[in-house]
């Protein structure tokens, strides 16, 4: 099918899967996986608050002050695998060369951690809400402002350590890339094709039910989508296009050391210089299945809704995520 898009959306709107696409450059590289199984995702409820979801830059209470931590060297992809995983943050700003010439943008509105073993198995991706508040820091003071906030502020590392603190896993290191460079990417691939499960439309583009293939302001379009369901189901949207970005790496003759070169976002303490491990773990998932996780609620929230001047907010069940994430990727 062949959907429709405005590109007045492209500029208009931000794209949380920017994020996404970094990771499948670093995790996948050429990853030779077989296409997700989709039906696999289902979209978490809505929440049942009544008050609408904020779209806005968050406006927070209060947050600890210092210094943000300084950036460390990269550390080579080897040392990821010492529990028996690479464990990686994913960011996706909202950021953009017009938004960033109006001063607007900024925020990681996408956050998602992949994770696989040394021996290619495992392969999951866990989301988290962006207005998650109330998140303990390393340094053992609490951020009471919305998640998508914490690494614009204090630093990727800060992030890093206190999302690995929430799931009780090692995260090995992070990626961050704008919705630019999304774009660059799925038009450098070609397009991406992805399974929709219901029509998506709103002011910006239509894409119909069925198997559609994208181009990077549909793809864009598709991340951002949330008119008719919501973050929580955008979120299970970021992980399928993920994987559809790294099924079109299969086969492609697009020189991927190239094209990384060409991101002018891409943010990582990870040692880009391994490719070949990362190229040959890539291609010890082949034939696995990935696993999903969205950390939404009801299962995976203490509170969801407006709290004062913070707006839209969700406070999460620690003792529930850290169950749920650490079966997921103790299975076999």
């Amino acid at each position: 099918m062949t959907p429709t898009c405005s590109r007045l959306d492209r500029r208009r709107r931000w794209i949380g899967l920017a994020v996404l696409v970094a990771t499948g450059l670093l995790i996948a590289w050429r990853i030779t996986a077989a296409s997700p199984d989709t039906t696999a995702i289902a979209p978490t409820p809505r929440p049942t608050a009544t008050a609408p979801t904020p779209t806005h830059r968050p406006t927070r209470s209060p947050v600890p002050t210092r210094s943000p931590t300084p950036t460390p060297m990269p550390t080579p992809v080897t040392a990821g695998f010492e529990d028996g995983r690479l464990t990686v943050l994913v960011l996706g700003s909202d950021s953009a060369a017009h938004r960033a010439a109006a001063g607007a943008g900024g925020l990681t509105d996408a956050i998602t951690v992949v994770s696989v073993r040394e021996d290619g198995t495992g392969l999951t991706l866990i989301s988290l809400p962006r207005d998650t508040a109330d998140v303990a820091l390393p340094d053992g003071s609490v951020w009471t402002a919305k998640l998508n906030a914490l690494a614009p502020t204090l630093g990727a590392e800060v992030a890093q350590g206190a999302i690995g603190q929430l799931l009780d896993v090692q995260v090995d290191g992070h990626v961050q890339i704008d919705m630019d460079d999304l774009v660059r990417i799925v038009d450098a691939l070609g397009g991406v094709s992805v399974d929709v499960s219901r029509p998506l439309a709103d002011a910006g583009c239509t894409i119909a039910a069925g198997v559609n293939h994208l181009d990077g302001a549909l793809a864009l379009c598709y991340a951002r989508h949330r008119q008719t369901d919501d973050d929580y189901a955008r979120a299970g949207r970021h992980q399928v296009l993920l994987l559809a970005i790294r099924d079109a790496m299969v086969g492609s003759d697009v020189d991927l050391r190239a094209l990384i070169g060409e991101l002018s976002s891409l943010q990582t303490d990870l040692d880009l210089a391994d490719v070949g491990q990362l190229v040959e773990v890539a291609v010890r998932t082949q034939g696995t299945e990935a696993r999903h996780l969205v950390l939404g609620p009801p299962d995976y929230t203490n509170f969801v809704g407006i709290a004062g001047a913070r707006g839209w907010i969700s406070t999460p069940n620690v003792a529930a995520i850290r169950s749920s994430v650490a079966q997921l990727l103790a299975e076999d």
